[in-house]
C-alpha cells in the first residue's frame, strides 16, 4: 500500500510438471493461512492465475481507491480483467521498467528475497537439516517470510 503497510495474503505460483497438484498432494501440503497456493506447468503466471490472483487476493483487499500498477504483459494489461471493478484504476509500467520502478519490485520483492537467502544461508552454513526444495517446506518458509514483512 502506498502507506508502506504489506495488504493481504502472498500468492505463490509452484511449477508442477503437469500445471496441476494431485489430490494427495494438495491432502499432504502445508495449509498456510498468509498464502494463496496455485501452481502451473512453467510456474508462471497465464490469463487465468492472473484471474485467480485477482479473485483471491486483489479484490478482497480493494479499498476505497485503489490504483494498480501492473506489468506490460498482456494477461495483465487486458482491459477485461478489470472492468467490473469499482473506484479502481490501473496504469501500465512500460515496458523493461519494472525493476526501476514498479513498487512490488523494488520494495516488497526485494526485501521478501532478502529474507528467504539469509534463511537458506543460514540453513547450509550451519548444516541445518532440512530440505528448503521441499514444497512443504518451501510454503513454510515464504509464509514466514511473508509474515516478518507484515510485521511492523
Amino acid at each position: 500500500a502506498m502507506d508502506g503497510s504489506v495488504i493481504g495474503q502472498l500468492y505463490v505460483c509452484l511449477k508442477e510438471p503437469t500445471g496441476r497438484s494431485s489430490d494427495n498432494i494438495k491432502q499432504t501440503l502445508f495449509n498456510a493461512k498468509n498464502i494463496v497456493l496455485t501452481c502451473s506447468k512453467s510456474g508462471k503466471l497465464s490469463t487465468s492465475l492472473f484471474t485467480y490472483w485477482r479473485d483471491r487476493c486483489f479484490i478482497p483487499n480493494l479499498r476505497a481507491k485503489t490504483i494498480l500498477l501492473v506489468d506490460s504483459l498482456p494477461h495483465q494489461i487486458n482491459p477485461d480483467i478489470y472492468k467490473d471493478l469499482k473506484n479502481f484504476e490501473y496504469r501500465v509500467i512500460p515496458p523493461k521498467t519494472t525493476s526501476f520502478i514498479q513498487p512490488l519490485d523494488v520494495y516488497y520483492n526485494r526485501q521478501h528475497k532478502k529474507i528467504v537467502r539469509r534463511i537458506y544461508d543460514h540453513v547450509r552454513l550451519d548444516q541445518i537439516d532440512v530440505n528448503l526444495s521441499e514444497q512443504n517446506n518451501l510454503i513454510k518458509l515464504q509464509s514466514l517470510a511473508h509474515s516478518q514483512m507484515c510485521s511492523k
